[in-house]
């Protein structure tokens, strides 16, 4: 029987200190993120977190779409296309999440609805002008843009409707079908026009055309100029367009009944997104399954230092991306 040596003292002075010294970052990184969380909640740090989200965007922008025809291994191919394409979609669902906090600090200024019908408010202009905007990008035609004054049931009535489209999709469910739709971004569609979800585009020249596409048909399939863009149109369609008001009810009910939505179950409410149907709907949930997507969870991103932590996957994502092309 061996008889292990006993561990110099010096040694495990060190390795304690190296673990002291870990606890206190990890205790000075939560408190500088509650103390920004609290910052950011009031309302203080809103303009500071607008801005470097909008340089996370910027950067996201950047990324371009890796040579994945060059990667012969096929698990290999599977994961590289998820670790790219994840960041973009946890940076486009922390702008949904930017928005739905804007809008409820703009709820909580607002008065409670009385029994008086003819109630009105007096809203400030970039208030005014951030929930239009809100409405023109997801109801879609569907409620008339806000005048002062307005009529407070008619506002508190838009602001939760709007406010219901502003709830992340769980990254499993935009990686499977990017997946399926793309042909894990080898198609013509996702090289030539970063589309990596087959969306439709209707106008002349505003996409490529499909080569199977019907004598009579009109439709392209959309050009973007970035992938990012293309998940940023993903997600706005699924939280827009009225084919997929399932989805969006399936999210809520879930959400109010203290669960959280995954993939596999939203997925139910996309049979209108391919005329495959409930087929379709199955190879995403097998997709999601077969792949462990569900590891791929939404963190809400509210702090400096939350946002600088994704900047720099994104930096590695692109370094990486680039390392494939390049080959």
């Amino acid at each position: 029987m061996t008889i292990a040596e006993p561990v110099p003292a010096m040694a495990l002075i060190m390795r304690y200190r190296t673990w002291l010294l870990s606890l206190l970052v990890l205790f000075a990184g939560a408190t500088l993120y509650l103390v920004e969380h609290r910052r950011f909640e009031q309302g203080a740090a809103i303009d500071v977190y607008e801005r470097q989200l909008a340089r996370l965007e910027a950067l996201a922008r950047q990324q371009p779409l890796p040579d994945f025809r060059s990667i012969e291994d096929t698990q290999a191919r599977k994961q590289l296309f998820f670790d790219f394409l994840a960041p973009l979609v946890q940076t486009a669902n922390n702008v949904l999440a930017f928005q739905a906090r804007k809008l409820s600090l703009i709820q909580t200024k607002l008065p409670a609805v009385t029994g008086d019908t003819g109630q009105t408010v007096e809203l400030a202009a970039d208030a005014l002008s951030f929930i239009d905007m809100l409405t023109q990008r997801y109801l879609r035609g569907a409620a008339e843009p806000l005048a002062n004054p307005v009529a407070l049931p008619l506002l508190h009535e838009r602001l939760e409707d709007i406010e219901q489209r502003l709830l992340p999709v769980p990254a499993s469910l935009p990686l499977a079908q990017a997946a399926i739709e793309s042909a894990w971004g080898t198609s013509r569609f996702a090289r030539v026009g970063n589309n990596l979800f087959g969306q439709w585009c209707f106008q002349q020249g505003c996409g490529l055309v499909p080569r199977a596409r019907p004598a009579d048909a009109a439709h392209e399939v959309a050009n973007f100029e970035s992938v990012y863009d293309s998940v940023v149109a993903y997600l706005l369609n699924l939280n827009g367009h009225p084919a997929y008001a399932d989805l969006r009810a399936i999210r809520l009910s879930t959400i109010e009944a203290g669960k959280q939505p995954d993939g596999a179950m939203l997925a139910g409410g996309l049979v209108s997104y391919s005329q495959r149907g409930q087929v379709y709907v199955d190879d995403i949930r097998t997709l999601i399954v077969n792949n462990k997507l569900s590891r791929y969870v939404h963190t809400q991103e509210r702090g400096a230092s939350q946002i600088r932590a994704l900047t720099r996957q994104l930096t590695a994502r692109l370094k990486k991306a680039n390392g494939v092309q390049s080959q």
